[in-house]
């Protein structure tokens, strides 16, 4: 979680999302300055294609080596006390703050498994199925309200009728419901699909512990 370094105007420094402010000690706020400080004034550059390119000769690239190999190590230690003093409590804002979205996509892949289950013709109480459609809408509509609210959407939507709408018994065998209908699934199952790669991916797109990230 990148952020500039926050102003204490009130004796606190708090970080905004989607409206909400959440408050960072003074040791965190600095922490994270200096780190990322570090990270984008003394590594970074390192790395850059004209540096590189200027760096990586005969005569030159012993000095640049050691050079860069110094500055890694200082900032793995910068790095490692951050992950261990600090990063618990900005950890715990970004899971708070991404909640609405973890709700979703833990009511999505829940729905997307009872959709399956119906799929293959188990039985499945109806109760279940409309609590956990009500769920689903709930979540979805907000994340639209936040949307709207903080970001850029300005269309309007409503999950439930839509899913009524779905609902709508032989609706693939009558022409002219086929053809407004068969759009409507398409979009509905983008975006189960969508929302199901989102909660594999995890909403930092990485793990925050670099060592982690096998997969890169």
């Amino acid at each position: 979680m990148f952020f500039r370094k926050l102003q204490e105007n009130t004796g606190t420094a708090t970080v905004v999302f989607d409206g909400k402010h959440y408050p960072v000690t003074a040791a965190s706020n600095l922490d994270h300055f200096n780190c990322r400080m570090d990270l984008m004034t003394n590594v970074w550059p390192r790395f850059a294609a004209d540096e590189i390119e200027d760096q990586m000769t005969p005569a030159q690239y012993k000095t640049y080596k050691t050079e860069v190999a110094k500055k890694l190590k200082d900032w793995d230690k910068k790095y490692e006390k951050h992950r261990k003093q600090h990063h618990p409590e900005l950890a715990a804002i970004q899971h708070e703050a991404m909640e609405p979205l973890t709700d979703l996509w833990e009511s999505n892949f829940c729905y997307f498994n009872l959709r399956a289950m119906v799929e293959k013709g188990e039985n499945v109480p109806d109760f279940r199925i409309l609590a956990l459609e009500d769920r689903y809408c709930a979540h979805i509509m907000e994340i639209c309200r936040i949307f709207r609210e903080f970001g850029k959407l300005e269309d309007s939507f409503d999950m439930a009728q839509m899913l009524k709408v779905l609902k709508t018994d032989n609706w693939g065998n009558i022409p002219p419901l086929k053809f407004y209908f068969d759009p409507l699934k398409e979009k509905f199952d983008k975006c189960i699909n969508l929302l199901l790669e989102g909660r594999k991916a995890g909403f930092l797109r990485a793990k925050y512990i670099i060592e982690e990230n096998i997969d890169l």
